[in-house]
């Protein structure tokens, strides 16, 4: 069966099957007025809301590019790869050429390996500096091959002298934006009881960064 025509039958199924559905809000929002269905070209996001790779394999299938496709005909113009790093240079030029002629843009991808359990951008160690730096490196030549402008940095655990530390060691990028710790449902049961920055102290810590980038 054809991506749209499963979609076209998903969504004049019934107002439960609606409510139930995980396609897109637009179609739904103009699909549900006398039931009618829109063609998915009417109903594109007005905004780059950026879907992963998984999110729709139950009904796009295992293949990556399959779901790029399945992503624009239900209305994303964009989409983001945290693992883009770890593909094959291969599958990064393809899903790269999908989504430009999609017209979709390539959102964020994490740059380097994640420290979980300790510091490790900010401590000033020189060989952990290094690594990082190099894998930076790389992960600039995969946003070039995948037509990407953001990349995902996580410092580990820190205070507020190493996130200025690393807005030193960060000074060429164009962009450094701070992202709060949120306690509510970390991947780590035990960091629930850790407070997140007071907004205020975060606001100082981002002016005082602002003029190293």
């Amino acid at each position: 069966m054809k991506r749209r025509n499963f979609l076209k039958r998903t969504i004049t199924a019934g107002s439960t099957a609606i409510a139930a559905s995980t396609i897109s809000a637009p179609i739904i929002a103009k699909s549900i007025p006398g039931n009618k269905f829109k063609k998915f070209e009417d109903n594109k996001f007005t905004m780059n809301y950026a879907p992963h790779f998984g999110m729709f394999k139950n009904m796009a299938g295992d293949d990556l590019i399959d779901q790029i496709k399945f992503m624009a005909d239900a209305g994303f113009t964009a989409m983001e790869d945290n693992g883009m790093k770890s593909r094959t240079k291969d599958m990064q030029e393809k899903i790269a050429s999908e989504m430009a002629r999609l017209n979709m843009k390539m959102g964020v991808f994490v740059a380097h390996a994640i420290d979980w359990e300790e510091p490790n951008l900010t401590t000033g160690d020189k060989d952990m500096r290094a690594r990082f730096l190099k894998e930076i490196e790389e992960s600039v030549e995969v946003a070039k091959r995948v037509n990407a402008t953001w990349m995902t940095v996580v410092p580990g655990f820190h205070t507020e002298e190493d996130i200025k530390r690393l807005g030193e060691q960060l000074r060429a990028g164009r962009r450094f934006i701070l992202q709060n710790f949120n306690s509510e449902n970390p991947l780590d049961p035990s960091l629930r009881n850790i407070p997140p920055y007071d907004p205020k102290v975060l606001k100082a810590i981002e002016r005082e960064v602002q003029g190293m980038i």
